[in-house]
């Protein structure tokens, strides 16, 4: 028997009808509503909701306002007759809102592609979100135990050179297996970390992992770089280069071996300390790279006032790349402009052939994602490095 787990807010009795009817077909039961004053119920019980922006007294935006508040955890679709950029705007407004956001559809819709996504989401285990529900919240006193106990890992992100498709590197990433809190995504942690000040122990901790794996490669005659994310609060400390370059003499490692990521977002007016310890780094040949590129609000002025060596273009214009002249646009553009600035360019989330093929076309020069591989253990990273080595 179907149930209700769709709920559809259009404006349009006819379109709604139409629309319902054609997900029946499918099996799949959906509510239908034309405000959503007589929706809330019902949406807030919803594992889908369809959201149409133009509607009268209560609009769409406004809608996103009310299920933000509402802490709605289901999967958002979006649609409008309006122009593509604003049904964007209103994409990337709900995400910022904290609403998980599964796609975003302009009028008419390809009734065929629009029950197929339906399909898929229904299928799709939502995650619950950390600190909510009887869960209980994660505390900077549960992950500084957690470094404590080892509970973190890293794993490694193959990254590739795209005019011979050959393996250049890795970016470490962070994972966190608590058995009190299940999987803890990294955003969660993170934040938590640069928040309560437990930023740089937890960034220790990363570089001391990635340095001794590196020369543990090292013994094994694999010579690779790997990159590793920082937040601009570790740049506060004024030795910190001193330190890093100290540890990477130690395990006789070239700091050419290690890329430093700065997520573009988190770069603040004032970085005087962090533009001194930045400068010192690249003098002594660590590489630096700008991360999500293309989301923050002063793109231009840091790459004119910080040595960068890599720009990363974020995963989500590359995800859009192949079916939105927006994206297109801005990856077009990223890569010429760090070309002129004598910067090479790395494509995140790559992962179909037809996206490779599009990004080598343009010039684009290194590329990661699930197309080439998912983040890999250690072993599976060594394992790479070993069949390209023979």
């Amino acid at each position: 028997m179907m149930s209700h787990l769709v709920c559809m807010i259009d404006d349009d009795p006819d379109y709604l009808q139409m629309c319902s009817q054609f997900l029946a077909s499918a099996d799949i039961a959906v509510q239908g509503f034309t405000c959503l004053h007589d929706a809330a119920d019902a949406v807030c019980q919803a594992k889908v909701v369809i959201l149409d922006l133009d509607m009268p007294h209560i609009d769409g935006v406004e809608t996103l306002r009310w299920l933000s508040r509402q802490a709605f955890s289901g999967h958002l679709v979006i649609v409008s007759g309006h122009d593509i950029s604003i049904v964007h705007a209103a994409r990337e407004l709900a995400k910022a809102q904290g609403l998980q956001v599964a796609d975003a559809l302009t009028k008419p819709l390809d009734m065929q592609a629009f029950s197929r996504k339906i399909q898929q989401l229904l299928q799709v285990q939502l995650q619950p979100k950390a600190g909510t529900g009887n869960q209980p919240a994660i505390t900077a006193a549960d992950l500084v135990a957690a470094l404590q106990r080892n509970e973190l890992s890293l794993c490694y992100q193959p990254k590739y050179q795209l005019t011979d498709n050959k393996l250049v590197g890795f970016e470490a990433l962070a994972r966190w297996k608590s058995p009190l809190f299940g999987q803890v995504p990294p955003t969660v942690f993170i934040q938590l970390a640069e928040q309560s000040g437990v930023i740089d122990a937890l960034t220790d901790w990363v570089l001391a992992e990635v340095i001794a794996q590196l020369s543990c490669w090292a013994e094994q005659k694999l010579s690779t770089c790997v990159a590793v994310n920082l937040s601009l609060i570790n740049l506060q400390n004024i030795n910190f280069p001193a330190r890093l370059l100290h540890e990477l003499k130690c395990h006789q490692l070239q700091p050419q071996q290690l890329v430093l990521e700065l997520t573009e977002s988190a770069f603040m007016n004032e970085v005087v300390t962090a533009l001194d310890i930045l400068i010192r780094l690249r003098m002594n040949g660590i590489e630096l790279s700008i991360d999500d590129f293309g989301t923050g609000y002063s793109s231009l002025a840091q790459l004119q006032r910080i040595p960068f060596t890599e720009l990363k273009i974020d995963r989500r214009f590359i995800a859009n790349f192949l079916h939105e002249a927006e994206s297109q646009a801005i990856v077009e553009t990223c890569i010429n402009l760090a070309h002129k600035m004598h910067i090479r360019t790395v494509a995140e989330g790559v992962e179909t052939a037809e996206t490779l093929q599009a990004l080598q076309a343009i010039g684009c020069d290194y590329a990661q994602g699930y197309f080439f591989h998912p983040p890999l253990t250690v072993p599976q990273a060594t394992e790479l490095l070993k069949a390209v080595v023979l």
